[in-house]
């Protein structure tokens, strides 16, 4: 499920499309605060609704094993918080076409907490365990990466699960705030 049509880090990233769905599982993760990474690349025009899904427990067998459903939707425009599974939520953010796009989830076990971020911006925050519907585990058990009989690739990079709080951008590489002192 690789491809070297896109890579943020060569030689190859992954490639959503067509009827995949890539279940990356983690276990032993239920206290502390997690920050997941990936980086999106979706090329124009696209008129597809990929998904990406948090979940809880793993295997699943309920509605509330899944803790975010983040739907990509190219017909829109816009990634849209998806609780119901139906890309049809009203909480959204502007979609990037054609270039790299981090998304990072803040999850704070502890807490039961999440704050998911898109391109920088925060797209929602809420409840870790009863976001997408009540009583969910306090675990992070598996990231989803869905393609929903896409025609378009969704690109897929640098995925990574760091039990440090980032929140300052450092991270993504994203040097704007820091200044350095020539000796």
């Amino acid at each position: 499920m690789t491809s070297d049509l896109q890579a943020r880090s060569a030689p190859t990233s992954v490639d959503i499309v067509g009827s995949s769905i890539l279940v990356h599982p983690h276990s032993g993760i239920s206290t502390g605060v997690w920050t997941f990474t990936a980086w999106q690349y979706i090329a124009s025009p696209n008129g597809d609704q990929q998904k990406l899904l948090l979940l809880n427990t793993y295997p699943i067998s309920l509605l509330s094993d899944w803790s975010a459903i983040v739907c990509f939707d190219g017909l829109a425009g816009l990634v849209r918080d998806d609780p119901t599974g139906l890309c049809n939520g009203t909480t959204t953010l502007p979609l990037a076409f054609d270039r790299w796009v981090e998304i990072r989830v803040v999850i704070d076990l502890d807490q039961a907490t999440q704050a998911f971020y898109y391109d920088g911006e925060l797209l929602y925050q809420d409840s870790w365990a009863a976001h997408v519907e009540c009583c969910g585990a306090l675990a992070f058990a598996a990231v989803e990466l869905f393609a929903n009989n896409a025609v378009s690739s969704a690109f897929y990079d640098d995925l990574s699960l760091s039990g440090l709080p980032f929140t300052d951008g450092f991270e993504s590489g994203d040097t704007r705030w820091w200044s350095s002192a020539v000796p």
